[in-house]
């Protein structure tokens, strides 16, 4: 029955004693156990900030195709696609 933390005298079992940080720390994650850590905290930040940069690719993406839609548009009806247009 000996390990590391305990070891026996005589008929008695004791117990080596645990640093007051490590009991603080393990006492903390006992009563807190959703507390994140702070590479947990890194790691959901860039999962949010990947989803946002595909979302915002997505949204580049759509409006390349309109723009290239309109210009399609405004070179059958005649017009210069590079013409600017003012509305008076």
């Amino acid at each position: 029955m000996t390990d590391k933390s305990t070891k026996t005298i005589g008929e008695q079992l004791v117990q080596k004693r645990e640093p007051y940080w490590e009991y603080m720390g393990r006492r903390l994650r006992e009563e807190r156990p959703n507390i994140v850590t702070e590479s947990e905290m890194y790691r959901r930040e860039i999962k949010d900030m990947n989803k946002q940069l595909y979302a915002v690719m997505i949204k580049v993406a759509e409006l390349r195709e309109e723009i290239e839609d309109l210009k399609y548009k405004v070179k059958i009806l005649g017009g210069d696609p590079r013409q600017m247009e003012f509305k008076f």
